[in-house]
């Protein structure tokens, strides 16, 4: 990760690329997938073709996790390149659903972390909602909406996130968009719902209401989440261990949508680069590598 034993002064994406496809081996190949290099591309690419997922783990998919990742690292490069090869997936609600089927296992991982990008690029899977898996049917029903109460006001969505301590799915399924206007989210909304203004408390989950409309969000909010990205990811030794990114990426992703300039995602982008040479947990690390190129890649 280091050139000459210094890092460099300053960090633009096709430093950055380079950087992250210079090892492709283990949990590397998905960042290598996601900044651009062929041969992990072709290795991503075939741990989800069809062949693979049928396999199980007895072919090239490995295992569902590795499969859910793999869908993550495609998705930061090509979703167009996701869609085609989701095209020979079995059907979500063909799947057999007893407890002895590992395949299913496999296509659950795949078709589970894919819904969210094939739904945002307008492709639509045709299926039987009563005949998914339950996990599917959770995140399906999670994207339209159709977990969230009712919600009529600004008032609403404070009740149910921070009074009634709304689960994350419910978080997700929250369409802010229906009941707030663009600019009207200011900083003295965000304490209502964050409950706090000390960074190391704030919980950022909560954002995730934002991540689709951050149009709604004023300048000042705007201001404040920048602000508070930089006092939480410059101060971040290890995030989450589950592959997620956990609540930073979340802030991230939300702060990249807001727009980032140059100086503070050069910045961001080092920070990355510094923790994957001290501690190599590329799989921990990946979601944040996706969201620095490709704003428009989404947390779960």
């Amino acid at each position: 990760m280091v050139d000459g034993g210094d890092w460099v002064l300053t960090m633009d994406k096709v430093s950055f690329r380079e950087f992250l496809i210079r090892r492709s081996d283990g949990y590397f190949e998905m960042l290598a997938t996601a900044a651009g290099d062929r041969s992990s591309n072709r290795k991503t690419v075939t741990g989800l073709t069809a062949t693979a997922l049928d396999a199980a783990a007895g072919g090239a998919a490995l295992s569902p996790s590795i499969v859910g990742r793999r869908v993550d690292a495609l998705a930061a490069h090509d979703v167009p390149q996701l869609v085609q090869v989701s095209q020979d997936w079995k059907a979500p609600d063909s799947l057999d659903l007893s407890l002895t089927s590992a395949v299913t296992d496999f296509y659950v991982a795949a078709w589970e972390a894919a819904f969210r990008f094939l739904w945002k690029a307008g492709y639509k899977v045709e299926y039987d909602f009563s005949r998914l898996p339950l996990p599917l049917q959770r995140e399906q029903a999670t994207l339209a909406g159709t977990l969230a109460p009712e919600i009529r006001s600004w008032s609403d969505v404070v009740r149910i996130v921070a009074e009634e301590r709304a689960s994350y799915a419910i978080i997700r399924s929250i369409n802010i968009a229906r009941v707030c206007k663009e600019g009207e989210i200011g900083h003295a909304h965000l304490k209502a719902l964050l409950e706090t203004d000390v960074p190391e408390l704030v919980p950022l989950a909560r954002l995730r209401i934002f991540t689709p409309a951050a149009f709604l969000l004023s300048m000042e909010a705007s201001e404040y989440l920048r602000q508070l990205f930089e006092a939480r990811w410059f101060s971040m030794v290890e995030p989450d261990v589950n592959g997620t990114g956990g609540e930073e990426a979340i802030l991230l992703e939300l702060v990249t949508k807001l727009g980032m300039s140059d100086e503070l995602w050069s910045r961001a982008a080092q920070h990355l680069l510094q923790r994957l040479d001290e501690h190599g947990a590329a799989g921990n690390w990946a979601p944040f590598a996706y969201l620095l190129l490709n704003k428009d890649w989404t947390c779960r």
